[in-house]
């Protein structure tokens, strides 16, 4: 059975033409934040502390059927020089 969602709530979660930065992107809710906005269409750049190695990343398809996978970035945002370098 469809669900119906009103257009505005599908506008509101339509990141075409956006950037992402989640923190903690390749592992646990990081993960799953980075999966729903790369399903909505954004381009999602995941760090992490670790090395973040392009597996760990993830990788969905699009409203549109395309496969999209974030970029990593791996640095300690403690930092603020690194954090400063992330954005």
């Amino acid at each position: 059975m469809a669900t119906f969602v009103p257009a505005d709530v599908v506008d509101a979660f339509d990141f075409r033409g956006r950037v992402v930065v989640v923190t903690g992107g390749s592992r646990g809710i990081g993960r799953a934040v980075a999966e729903r906005f790369l399903a909505c269409g954004a381009d999602v750049v995941a760090s992490g502390r670790s090395d973040v190695q392009g597996e760990r990343l993830p990788e969905v398809e699009d409203a549109a059927g395309a496969r999209r996978r974030a970029l990593g970035w791996s640095g300690d945002l403690r930092d603020e020089e690194t954090a400063r370098a992330l954005v």
